[in-house]
């Protein structure tokens, strides 16, 4: 599971949680911005999951690295939030860090957009917020579905009033 920008919203954070009990998902990659909300979320949702997270540029004094590396189903994922990677411009910067690193995926926070993308053979993700959306998507995250020798398959999920839906944004 993949999820961002929580922004103090750990109520949300930890509905998210929740549902990722529900589902069994063991793996969260965190994106930044809300690394203070993990532990009430988790706490609140009774779920400990292993999570790997970046700090984001709203994460002031957190431990957490800029950029990290996160592998999961024979797959490498690079992860950051994005803000020191131009992520609202160009992708451009982050294809070559991937490249370098040997990395399947690039999973990034900050627009607070759902977006996901194939280029070059490259997954390029983002959740969006679970709590601060912009433009016309909901808050939400993603989930990826990862299979040895095919490409990855994600999937967005939108936090609605009492439930969790499935938000279709396409397919390859």
């Amino acid at each position: 599971m993949v999820v961002s920008d929580s922004h103090g919203d750990w109520p949300s954070l930890a509905r998210v949680l929740a549902w990722a009990k529900k589902q069994d998902i063991r793996q969260i990659a965190f994106l930044g911005d809300g690394i203070a909300d993990l532990s009430y979320a988790m706490d609140r949702a009774t779920y400990y999951p292993a999570i790997t997270a970046v700090r984001g540029n709203n994460d002031w004094g957190a431990r957490e690295p800029d950029i990290a590396t996160l592998e999961f189903a024979e797959k490498k994922f690079l992860l950051v939030h994005g803000h020191r990677h131009n992520v609202s411009s160009s992708y451009s910067g982050l294809l070559y860090i991937a490249q370098e690193m040997g990395a399947d995926a690039i999973l990034h926070g900050h627009t607070h957009r759902m977006y996901f993308e194939d280029i070059k053979g490259r997954l390029i993700l983002c959740p969006g917020s679970s709590s601060r959306p912009r433009g016309s998507g909901p808050a939400g995250f993603a989930t990826i579905d990862c299979q040895p020798d095919r490409w990855f398959s994600p999937h967005f999920w939108s936090l609605e009033a009492g439930s969790i839906r499935e938000h279709f944004l396409g397919t390859y």
